[in-house]
């Protein structure tokens, strides 16, 4: 990541920032010693990382520093939505390039729109977080704020040098043995139709657009997946295979999907522990309905069972040269989460915080298609490269997700 970064002169498509829109009074000093607590409990945000002629190196601080600004920018109605010239700003800032081999990590800001009404804004490295992180850095802070007592994390170094350890050892080579098989022969570029020609570097720019699936059709797929014993993702999952598999023309293709890869001992420790792992689908118009959404679950359950694996050796292993126009083995995403109740604010003293999520406008892949399962709903995100894509060829590849979802369900019902 840190060769990626120099690579790309620190493209913020590896940034991974935290907007807070906060109503009530902010406590300034008892927020900025929450921050500061926050620092000092995890080692990895005052962590720099360097490269050397042997490769990347990190240097742990003992300073808990971040960076702060404040700003205030009148706004006339604190009651509604946050004005898009607002939140504009905000991206643009959390855009901002990052320094990582520089104190301070961590950069904050306050942006006040009058004294009941505020935004926080961190920005944050992907070299130092992952989606888990994200949620212990809001969970550690409303507690640092409230001074209330955690458990001790475990240290991100030490998973690192387990890592480093287990390198060549028994469950390695398993896990090796494993993921070859999974890539033996599969044609890792997947070229589906694009509107504007590739170009030779990948600039990284992206865009997103969203959609929701029916009430009537999320209910199916949960009864679905429950009565199939699917995975709770195999429905859309295979769905995605689907449309992608018929759009390249291919019989099977590769679909990156991320997984938390932390024992529980890490459970409370912020760092990037993330792993990608590259899912060999196939066209489920080739196979029985059942036996399809089966396999898929199959191949899910089986790549999480050998998830340790690094995404980097898979790369080197399989000889893969990814050039500088790719995503190195998948160009094509899968991410979904499940929304058990809806996001809980977050208490910083009098104010009341809810994240906003913020388009940074890049990409990391060609498509990542994003399905965020809630009570009695499921919202689709697709985000895709705009050098790519069109917003308009981005709605049509989202909408025919959405028909993949109801013919599949279908497929089955009708047998």
């Amino acid at each position: 990541m840190l060769f990626l970064d120099r690579l790309t002169n620190g493209h913020p498509f590896f940034h991974t920032p935290i907007a807070l829109d906060l109503v009530g009074e902010v406590d300034v000093d008892g927020l900025r010693t929450a921050l500061q607590r926050l620092v000092q409990r995890h080692e990895i945000l005052r962590t720099t990382v360097h490269l050397t002629a042997h490769g990347g190196t990190q240097r742990v601080h003992e300073a808990a520093e971040y960076a702060w600004r404040e700003a205030s920018i009148p706004v006339n109605d604190l009651t509604g939505p946050l004005p898009a010239e607002i939140i504009t700003e905000i991206t643009r800032v959390a855009r901002e390039r990052i320094a990582l081999d520089v104190m301070p990590l961590l950069s904050c800001g306050l942006y006040r729109f009058g004294v009941e009404r505020s935004l926080l804004l961190l920005r944050l490295h992907h070299i130092a977080t992952d989606a888990w992180s994200l949620g212990l850095i809001l969970r550690d802070l409303e507690a640092a704020h409230h001074d209330s007592v955690l458990p001790e994390p475990a240290c991100f170094r030490d998973w690192a040098l387990e890592q480093r350890s287990a390198e060549g050892g028994p469950q390695w080579r398993t896990d090796s043995d494993f993921w070859h098989a999974q890539l033996d022969g599969v044609d890792p570029v997947v070229e589906i139709p694009t509107d504007r020609a590739r170009p030779d570097v990948a600039r990284h720019e992206g865009a997103m657009v969203q959609s929701a699936l029916g009430e009537t059709t999320v209910a199916r797929a949960d009864a679905l997946t429950k009565s199939l014993r699917l995975s709770p993702s195999a429905v859309y999952l295979g769905a995605w295979a689907g449309v992608v598999t018929g759009l390249a023309r291919r019989s099977d293709v590769l679909v990156g999907v991320a997984f938390a890869n932390r024992q529980p001992r890490y459970a409370n420790t912020v760092g990037f522990f993330a792993n990608q792992l590259p899912l060999r689908l196939t066209d489920p118009s080739a196979s029985p309905i059942h036996a399809y959404l089966q396999t898929v679950t199959r191949t899910v359950v089986g790549a999480y069972e050998h998830a340790s694996h690094p995404f980097e050796a898979m790369v080197r292993d399989g000889r893969i040269t990814p050039g500088l126009s790719r995503n190195p083995l998948v160009q094509v995403g899968f991410n979904f989460t499940s929304d058990r109740a809806p996001r809980r604010p977050i208490q910083l003293g009098a104010a009341l915080g809810q994240q906003l999520d913020l388009d940074l406008r890049t990409s990391r892949m060609d498509l990542v298609l994003g399905v965020r399962r809630q009570p009695g709903r499921a919202t689709t995100v697709l985000w895709y490269d705009s050098d790519l894509y069109s917003e308009r060829t981005a709605q049509d590849l989202l909408e025919r997700f959405g028909t993949a979802v109801e013919d599949l369900i279908h497929r089955v019902r009708i047998l």
